[in-house]
């Protein structure tokens, strides 16, 4: 880095040799790029310009500035997916003392076939997951779904008569598997897609303590107007990945009516923390009128406990955002309004507005 850093001026060496370097994995990512069968490159500039908190009282301070360039590069009997994500924030006003770099969402993961039906894939985050656990007003896959997130994972592919079912097994990095008392955990899955439209599947992950958890899903018309999908997960984390239950039921369904997308979600947990009864429900409604041009609204409502509503955590969250499609560029801009309720405090607003920029090359 060449400027200052904390307050002192940092001074870089050997800039020559650095600049070699670049220069050389330069060249080499564009080769790849060249006798790459499939590839995907894109970078995305973005920032939430001004924020506040959803407290009472809170101040409007800067949203920060990120970029994730990902590529994904594929051969004949391998393929290379990387991101490299750079956020920079603030966490008081305008105060430049206080502002940091980190990286951000930066991931690596490589992937080997050796034998048709067969693949490996090695990586820091790697998103395997059973078809049709989408839920389409929050546009993320249930946390139950997914078996494959990071480390070493087996998926063997059908094959005939049953060239629907897919098996894959995955042990996850685990830094602390020697000193943990869990010890090794793993997951696994099985699911089948059929050419009819509806797929099933389920997804464990077990380690040498005991522990347990599963779910299990089906799913239809993933390719039609008209989709959706039902599941069930047992010790699962919710919607977001925050809220852990013993069981939990969901249901999504989206629908293409022409220029208009729409989509719904619900979601309610049983036995939570302290036996709380957690529940969330979403909507979207998406309009195209222009091929280049697109407008949406999502909104979002969460509860911590259904069975105590004065005392638990209530969250509305309401996205409006528009997108600009051009040939090789993308941009979008919107805005976050989020009202929370707690029995700790006065009901708040907090605010953000997101703009973004990305480009395929």
């Amino acid at each position: 880095m060449l400027g200052f850093l904390g307050g002192k001026e940092v001074k870089v060496f050997c800039f020559s040799s650095v600049k070699k370097v670049v220069f050389a994995l330069l060249v080499l990512f564009v080769g790849a790029v060249v006798f790459a069968q499939t590839n995907e490159v894109y970078t995305e500039t973005g920032s939430n310009v001004f924020t506040k908190e959803p407290v009472e009282d809170a101040p409007l301070t800067f949203g920060g500035l990120y970029n994730k360039s990902y590529g994904f590069l594929q051969f004949e009997r391998f393929w290379v997916e990387g991101k490299i994500g750079v956020a920079l924030y603030s966490n008081d006003e305008w105060n430049s003392s206080n502002f940091g770099l980190i990286a951000d969402d930066t991931f690596l993961n490589i992937g080997f076939a050796p034998a048709w039906h067969s693949a490996f894939v090695l990586g820091t985050n790697y998103d395997k997951i059973i078809p049709g656990v989408q839920l389409y007003a929050y546009d993320d896959v249930l946390p139950g779904g997914r078996f494959g997130n990071n480390g070493l994972t087996y998926v063997f592919t059908g094959i005939a008569p049953m060239l629907g079912l897919t098996m894959a097994l995955n042990v996850p990095f685990q830094y602390q598997m020697f000193t943990d008392d869990n010890g090794l955990e793993t997951n696994a899955a099985i699911y089948y897609e059929s050419d009819f439209g509806v797929n099933v599947g389920t997804r464990m992950t077990m380690d040498f303590a005991g522990d347990f958890a599963m779910g299990a899903y089906v799913s239809g018309g993933l390719e039609r107007p008209f989709s959706w999908m039902a599941g069930y997960t047992y010790k699962g984390t919710g919607y977001d990945g925050s809220v852990p239950a013993n069981h939990y039921i969901d249901a999504s369904m989206a629908a293409k009516l022409g220029m208009f997308n729409l989509g719904a979600d619900f979601e309610i947990g049983f036995e939570g923390v302290n036996d709380s009864r957690p529940l969330y429900a979403g909507v979207m409604a998406k309009v195209k009128p222009f091929s280049f041009m697109g407008a949406q609204l999502t909104a979002l409502y969460s509860i911590s406990d259904t069975k105590d509503y004065d005392n638990s955590f209530n969250v509305l969250t309401l996205e409006p955002k528009v997108t600009l499609e051009m040939d090789y560029c993308e941009i979008g801009l919107g805005a976050e309004i989020t009202v929370f309720d707690s029995p700790f405090q006065d009901t708040a607003v907090g605010l953000a507005f997101p703009v973004y920029m990305k480009y395929w090359f």
